[in-house]
């Protein structure tokens, strides 16, 4: 199981600091990388988290940068 995909088993138990403290690994593994396409799922992750915990302001500024990162990518699914 990846680090996103245990993020997301977190969200689903409503664990918002653990499903972030995933995120927040995975994204720093992925960037670490150069993994960009993985990149965008845990930044999709953090926004989430972010939402949930009602930090619209950051959930808008990480939402911006996964898209822009899609963008980049050729991506045109979830923008």
């Amino acid at each position: 199981m990846t680090l996103t995909n245990l993020g997301e088993a977190f969200l689903a138990r409503a664990d918002l600091s653990q499903a972030k403290q995933s995120f927040e690994q995975s994204l720093a593994i992925k960037q670490k990388l150069g993994f960009k396409r993985g990149v965008t799922f845990a930044l999709s992750g953090l926004v989430e988290v972010a939402i949930r915990q009602d930090r619209l302001a950051e959930a808008r500024q990480l939402a911006t940068q996964a898209i822009d990162l899609r963008k980049q990518l050729g991506d045109s699914y979830n923008t």
